[in-house]
């Protein structure tokens, strides 16, 4: 029968093999034969979407951005304007790698087309 201090010592030793041991993740990163993840082009979609409504010549008239978005163009850019000031979920974020997210007027886009036509997010 061991005594108290060998039992501790024992323990002791134990516990610090363990934590030196590497852990075994029950998953790991990518797997092999897997395709890789598609990054999606925000930078693009920002253009493309300004180009078709908000820049100083859009494609698309004020008419047409009427009856799109229910709203004025201008009335539109205000509502915007004070929901990025307002709420930070609505400005431009990066992830952990450092890859920028949608912008505040895709967010906002989605969000307006979203209440102008009465649509769930997840729909």
């Amino acid at each position: 029968m061991e005594s108290g201090d060998e039992e501790l010592e024992r323990c002791a030793s134990d516990g610090e093999d363990e934590r030196i041991a590497p852990i075994k993740r029950k998953r790991g990163g990518s797997v092999p034969g897997k395709a890789a993840n598609i990054q999606p082009d925000f930078d693009e979609a920002h253009n493309k979407l300004w180009k078709l409504y908000f820049a100083e010549n859009p494609r698309f008239s004020a008419k047409y951005f009427r009856r799109r978005y229910r709203m004025r163009r201008s009335l539109f850019i205000r509502i915007m304007n004070a929901v990025v000031a307002r709420d930070y979920h609505f400005r431009q974020l990066q992830d952990a790698l450092g890859n920028k997210g949608m912008s505040s007027l895709q967010k906002c886009t989605v969000a307006m087309r979203m209440l102008a036509y009465g649509c769930i997010a997840s729909a």
